[in-house]
Formats: structure tokens, C-alpha cells, sequence
């Protein structure tokens, strides 16, 4: 469908995983988290997990959004305890929709657009430039691109 997957490969082991457009599929949620986070209490705050992160040092990061609209992120130590919880509720800085930074990119030449993630005051996304080039962007409140990199895939 319209879900994008943006994956991380580090000594050709699955590290980082983000999703865009949609859910997280439940299949790769049980493929990233071991046995023992997987009824974690915390979990089940989510309505949405979004990106799922194993560190070099061994400790899981989740981030997604709660059922309320907040943005939530939990980090595990190696053996399963909670490290750090935080909750920011529905992020009123949001400057973009995905349609508006979409439609922005499209304007400003971009296209094959996949992969975009909403923060505070900026959008990230993964497209071609005008170029024909994949990168890396990163929109402004403002609607300006202020960073591009060379994406490899």
C-alpha cells in the first residue's frame, strides 16, 4: 500500500527499522523485539510504533504515537528494563502534514517521494531530486529544504 519502509543494516544485521504512512507491520515488530519486550507494559501504550531501534550496546529504542496523539519513546537496557519513557503530547509545533510536505516536495521538483517522518518544526523525507538522484531531505517550518544528502539504498 502506501506504507514506506526505511531500514538500517549495520554488519548486515537488521538494526534500525522506520515506517511511514502507516502502521508498523506486526511481523516485523515481533522480528525486532525479543520475547521479553514484546508484553511490555509500555507497549501497549502505542496506537502506532514508527521506528524501532537496536543499539550497538544492546539497548531496544521504540518511539511511535500514543492513542492520544502524543508522541511517545521508550528505551530498554540489554536485559528488558525500562531505561527512559518519554510522553510529549500532541505536538501543536507541527508546521506540515505528510499531504502538505508531499505536495511542497512535488512543487520544489521532487519525486518518487517515500519515506516521511514529522517532527517538531521540520519534515525528513527520502525522494529523488530534480536531479534524479535519491536523498535524504529535510523541510523547514517554512517549507524550504535546509538539508539534502545523498541517499544510498
Amino acid at each position: 500500500g502506501d506504507v514506506w519502509l526505511m531500514a538500517d543494516l549495520r554488519n548486515g544485521r537488521l538494526t534500525k527499522v522506520d515506517v511511514s504512512g502507516g502502521p508498523m507491520p506486526q511481523a516485523l515488530i515481533d522480528a525486532m523485539l525479543p520475547p521479553s519486550l514484546r508484553d511490555a507494559r509500555e507497549l501497549g501504550e502505542f496506537a502506532r510504533i514508527t521506528q524501532i531501534e537496536r543499539k550497538p550496546e544492546g539497548e531496544i529504542e521504540i518511539e511511535g504515537q500514543g492513542r492520544d496523539g502524543s508522541a511517545i519513546e521508550v528505551e530498554y537496557w540489554p536485559d528488558g528494563r525500562l531505561k527512559e519513557y518519554d510522553r510529549d503530547r500532541a505536538d501543536r509545533r507541527l508546521s506540515m502534514s505528510e499531504a502538505a510536505a508531499r505536495a511542497e516536495l512535488a512543487r520544489l521538483g521532487y519525486r518518487d517521494v517515500g519515506f516521511v517522518s514529522l517532527h517538531g518544526r521540520h519534515v525528513e523525507a527520502v525522494a529523488r531530486n530534480p536531479w534524479g538522484d535519491w536523498v535524504e531531505l529535510r523541510i523547514d517550518d517554512r517549507g524550504r529544504i535546509d538539508r539534502e544528502r545523498a541517499f544510498v539504498r
